[in-house]
């Protein structure tokens, strides 16, 4: 006695094998497109808050990189004024030993 578990397929068979194989197949091809998309806009997410971390940072630095600009400019223009006052002092030192000014 032949279990019909274990009977011969017929074409019908092998016809609906072959539509659900076929069916699955468009299931995984669908699901991979669906997936892909999802990364792609993920993606895109994680870029986006990556380039605003990035320029926040090179807002900050250039902001730094300003006002230390700015700082060492005043320092210098306060060192060149330093020295002209020393070096006007010299040259008035100089004139009078020399007699040139009288006071």
């Amino acid at each position: 006695m032949v279990d019909a578990s274990q009977a011969p397929a017929t074409k019908q068979d092998v016809q609906m094998l072959m539509e659900e194989q076929t069916k699955l197949h468009i299931a995984i091809a669908d699901l991979e497109v669906r997936l892909e998309e999802k990364l792609d806009t993920k993606m895109d997410q994680k870029m986006e808050k990556w380039a605003q971390f990035l320029m926040r940072s090179i807002e900050v630095l250039f902001e730094n990189f300003s006002h230390n600009y700015i700082s060492a400019k005043k320092d210098l223009v306060e060192l060149l004024k330093d020295k002209l006052e020393n070096h006007n002092r010299r040259i008035e030192v100089l004139e009078r030993r020399a007699g040139l000014i009288f006071g």
